[in-house]
């Protein structure tokens, strides 16, 4: 009798506690929260900037680093003055309604009420179609080259 014949075995999937879609909103809605965080930023007249990881070659070692980012605006100030505002999702723009994918927003300070309507639309439900669209394009990964010794 072997060691792995005292074990019961049984034929179960782990189930996720979060669905696909709710994934991919709470990426969505974190993506938005950040930049409202952006607009506060600019508002006061300060950059915003954010922590990432990440790997570097340092004496011939893979070392892990954190360093300051300042992520991509999803606002800009168009021709006319107003600000527009373009959300994204798998480094694609969001159909948000009718195959538009810029909001006409208006003046800086009306930006946090147009992505808290957003954040409310995702939440509900409402951009699934859109951004499961843009998955579509989602870049697939490449497998890691082998590490020359």
């Amino acid at each position: 009798m072997g060691a792995l014949d005292t074990l019961k075995l049984v034929n179960v999937a782990r189930k996720r506690e979060v669905s696909a879609e709710g994934r991919m909103r709470e990426k969505v809605v974190a993506s938005l929260h950040q930049q409202a965080e952006m607009v506060r930023a600019e508002l006061e007249g300060r950059q915003h900037t954010v922590m990432v990881r990440r790997y570097e070659e340092q004496d011939g070692q893979r070392v892990l680093v954190q360093r300051s980012k300042q992520p991509r605006k999803w606002f800009w100030k168009g021709v006319n003055g107003a600000y527009l505002f373009q959300m994204s999702y798998c480094n694609t723009p969001v159909v948000i309604a009718n195959g538009q994918k810029v909001v006409e927003v208006g003046t800086l300070d009306a930006l946090p009420a147009v992505i808290d309507t957003l954040v409310q639309a995702v939440t509900a439900g409402e951009l699934d179609a859109a951004l499961k669209a843009n998955q579509k394009n989602k870049p697939t990964k490449k497998p890691r080259a082998a590490v020359k010794k």
